[in-house]
């Protein structure tokens, strides 16, 4: 049913977002800078969303899905980017505002820094703009029209 379509996107999403999270702390924890470790890590992520996605949640008659999948890389090279763009502005600002609390904040994360956890909580504001665009250029892509739920 297509009304079932959203949710199950948003699983499929949600296990490439855990895959693309915990690649993308794993990278800044070994020294990657922000923008790169994420650009790394949603590549990954997409590539799985796209392979899942475009086999269980949409139908489409091309008989080329290698013709899609580029499509798929063009649009989310420049998607990714911008995220990335968005996760390492929106870090450094939550960093920032860390540091104005003082050494509380800081002192209190004893197992992951603070750069760490700026970094996941831009990750998890970004990531739902990115999902939900991704839902309807795929549905644009693979069944030539667009689908907004």
């Amino acid at each position: 049913m297509r009304i079932f379509r959203l949710p199950k996107f948003g699983l499929v999403s949600g296990i490439g977002w855990f895959l693309d999270a915990s690649v993308l702390l794993l990278l800044v924890h070994a020294g990657i800078d922000v923008l790169y470790a994420n650009m790394i890590s949603a590549g990954l992520a997409v590539t799985f969303v796209f392979i899942v996605a475009q086999r269980a949640i949409f139908f489409s008659r091309e008989r080329n899905p290698l013709r899609m999948f580029l499509c798929y890389l063009l649009w989310q090279i420049v998607a990714i980017y911008l995220a990335s763009i968005a996760v390492d502005l929106l870090s450094t600002a939550i960093g920032a505002c860390a540091s104005w609390t003082g050494g509380d904040f800081a002192e209190a994360c004893t197992f992951v820094s603070v750069s760490e956890i700026a970094t996941a909580l831009a990750k998890v504001t970004v990531t739902p703009l990115t999902m939900y665009a991704n839902f309807v250029f795929m549905s644009w892509l693979i069944e030539a029209r667009l689908s907004w739920y």
